[in-house]
């Protein structure tokens, strides 16, 4: 992986999220430092659904059960609107589509809040 942390790579149409090995304090930082996860996980969630959209789905798109579609009905329980349709897609409209997801992902979860209590810890107690 050279220089980069992470990268999401895709094996049988999965994707799987990689991490540097060459520094293996990395995985430990995603599972447990907010500041590391909350910059990262929306990102990894952003790759996979626009890579599904613009890579793996097609006319076809609702033929069968894939991972794609399963990682599209797990962005559906966030935002209930589906993704744009094949004969519909364009940039513009996966990319607002996506970014729809990633914010109900980071609402649900309370990414930024979590990021905050990480980085200034002292606002917990002084009620802000």
């Amino acid at each position: 992986m050279g220089e980069q942390v992470w990268r999401v790579n895709w094996s049988d149409g999965w994707p799987v999220l990689e991490l540097n090995k060459a520094e293996p304090e990395i995985k430990h930082l995603l599972t447990a430092d907010p500041r590391f996860k909350w910059l990262v996980l929306p990102e990894v969630l952003r790759t996979i659904l626009t890579h599904i959209l613009v890579e793996e789905m097609d006319e076809d798109d609702d033929s069968g059960e894939t991972p794609g579609k399963r990682w599209l009905g797990f962005a559906e329980v966030l935002r209930p609107e589906p993704p744009p349709k094949a004969a519909d897609r364009d940039a513009d409209l996966i990319g607002d589509w996506v970014n729809d997801v990633v914010s109900a992902f980071c609402r649900r979860h309370n990414a930024l809040g979590h990021w905050r209590a990480s980085v200034r810890p002292e606002d917990l107690f002084q009620g802000t």
